[in-house]
């Protein structure tokens, strides 16, 4: 469910990252992703979800270079909406892109290139040992719709992260 088809989100998916719409810094490693039916939601750290933690978190190794992903192109938008991309991603980051458009007044299309990207990582195995003699807090009714219901819940192992657009 997108806004359009880009060869970027199909790269990353292809490499095995699924795509946040938004950037969001507080999407780390061990965070959880429940999902039932379409709805998509963040519910907190993989430690909220423990009773009784059998040893400490897994460790999370942060700023590894990725260099499968640096560089890598989005395909041309035309230039009407690669600039309504362009103005989202400014206000997703806090920016204000008030006449980003006078800038490219010669302009058909945009495309965008991502560099400077790194990733956060906690190995998997890790996470299945600290959950395997771990006490999951049934009880509590959030977590029990998705561990015991009709939802899904993920861990996020990895984040790929890029200063510069």
């Amino acid at each position: 469910m997108g806004l359009c088809k880009d060869d970027s989100n199909a790269f990353l998916r292809d490499v095995g990252y699924n795509v946040v719409r938004l950037p969001r810094d507080f999407l780390p490693p061990l965070s959880l992703i429940a999902k039932q039916g379409d709805a998509i939601e963040y519910i907190g750290a993989i430690d909220r979800l423990i009773q009784t933690p059998s040893s400490p978190l897994p460790a999370i190794t942060n700023g590894q270079p990725a260099a499968g992903i640096n560089g890598n192109s989005t395909s041309r938008f035309k230039l009407d909406l690669g600039l309504k991309i362009l103005n989202g991603l400014i206000a997703g980051l806090g920016g204000n892109a008030l006449g980003i458009g006078v800038n490219f007044t010669n302009a058909k299309s945009v495309s965008f290139q991502f560099s400077n990207v790194t990733f956060d990582s906690v190995t998997a195995l890790d996470v299945g040992n600290y959950l395997r003699n771990s006490v999951v807090d049934y009880d509590n009714p959030l977590i029990e719709q998705y561990v015991l219901g009709n939802g899904k819940l993920f861990v996020v192992t990895e984040r790929l992260r890029s200063n510069e657009i």
